[in-house]
């Protein structure tokens, strides 16, 4: 709208902008939601709460794997993850493509993505269950798949939105109606960059266009600030040393 007025005042159709002295409203940062990755900290039930969430997608494994992907290694959901296909999982990585099949990924760029043990084994599970399945005389290409034919969606058939069944999931596990997909990938980047791993790996492995967006990933769990005040096991130890000498 500013540009317009601007633009409407070079031409001399106007005299002056009625927006030329107003700003940008200023927004407060979303909270995001980081889930418990930590077996030693409990939810409220007594599981961890990324478990409880992958606990709760039930009897759905394509929902369950899909999580677990999101969790482990940051993916963007619909953007990303629901366009894997059984080609992209190459030993200890994910590949995600971009500009096969006309598909652009938000960076442009194809990179690799390090699984977890834990998420290596739940895709050989997860191949194991659903790369062979033959729909109308064909193999589904797609990681995440149609298993069944239903109103909406035909067997085999790439599914391209996991969104409500989230929220369900989310609700079944008792965690915060705040919790969204994306928050999944905030938790990846984010406990990377508190365990100390370089700030350009994680950049890479995230898939941002510079370090500075990496950088915008690094507000700490609650947990990870004791550490600025638990050297030596007591509070300030070092410091009070230094006082004391």
């Amino acid at each position: 709208m500013k540009l317009l007025f601007n633009w409407a005042v070079e031409e001399e159709l106007l005299q002056t902008s009625p927006v030329r002295k107003k700003h940008a409203p200023v927004y407060d940062e979303r909270a995001y939601t980081i889930l418990d990755g930590d077996p030693e900290r409990r939810a409220a039930d007594g599981e961890v709460e990324l478990e409880a969430l992958l606990g709760a997608c039930g009897h759905r494994p394509m929902l369950r794997t899909y999580v677990l992907v999101l969790a482990e290694t940051g993916l963007r959901c619909e953007s990303e993850a629901l366009w894997l296909q059984w080609e992209d999982i190459e030993g200890q990585f994910l590949r995600v493509a971009s500009g096969r099949d006309g598909h652009r990924t938000k960076s442009g760029k194809t990179r690799w993505v390090p699984m977890t043990p834990r998420l290596r084994a739940a895709l050989k599970d997860h191949e194991r269950r659903f790369r062979m399945g033959v729909y109308d005389g064909e193999r589904s290409p797609w990681v995440f798949h149609h298993p069944t034919t239903r109103r909406h969606a035909k067997a085999g058939e790439r599914i391209q939105r996991l969104g409500r069944a989230f929220e369900l999931a989310v609700k079944r596990a008792g965690l915060p109606a705040t919790l969204r997909q994306h928050d999944l990938r905030h938790r990846r980047a984010t406990l990377w960059l508190a365990d100390g791993h370089p700030i350009a790996k994680v950049k890479e492995a995230m898939g941002h266009s510079s370090v500075k967006v990496t950088e915008g990933y690094m507000h700490l769990v609650r947990e990870h600030l004791l550490q600025l005040v638990e050297t030596s096991g007591r509070p300030d130890a070092d410091l009070l040393d230094l006082v004391g000498s």
